[in-house]
C-alpha cells in the first residue's frame, strides 16, 4: 500500500509522498523484524531438539510472545515446559 502511495504522489512529494515512504519504511521494518524471528524460531526449534542452548530457546519463547496469537501460545507453552525439573535436567542445568 504503501509504495502504491509513493508510486502515485512521487512527482510533487507532498503529504501523500510523504505518508508512502512512512507505509513502506514502518512495514519493511516489521517484515525483516519478523523474518528473523521466524529464522530464529527455526533455530530454537532445532536447539530444542538436540537439547542443548537453554537460554536461547528461553530468550526466543519470550521474544515469539510479541507476535500473534500462535505465538503467544507457543511462547507461554515453551517457558512452561522449560522451568520444569526434568526438562531443566535434559539441558544438563541444575533442576
Amino acid at each position: 500500500m504503501g509504495l502504491f502511495i509513493f508510486n502515485n504522489e512521487f512527482e510533487d512529494f507532498d503529504n501523500f509522498g510523504l505518508t508512502g515512504l512512512i507505509f513502506v519504511t514502518i512495514g519493511s521494518v516489521i517484515f525483516l523484524f519478523l523474518i528473523g524471528l521466524g529464522i530464529l524460531t527455526i533455530l530454537a526449534g532445532k536447539y530444542l531438539g538436540e537439547r542443548r542452548k537453554y537460554d536461547f530457546i528461553f530468550v526466543i519463547a519470550i521474544l515469539n510472545c510479541l507476535t500473534g496469537i500462535l505465538g503467544i501460545l507457543l511462547g507461554i507453552f515453551t517457558i512452561i515446559e522449560l522451568n520444569k525439573p526434568n526438562v531443566k535436567r535434559l539441558f544438563g542445568k541444575p533442576a
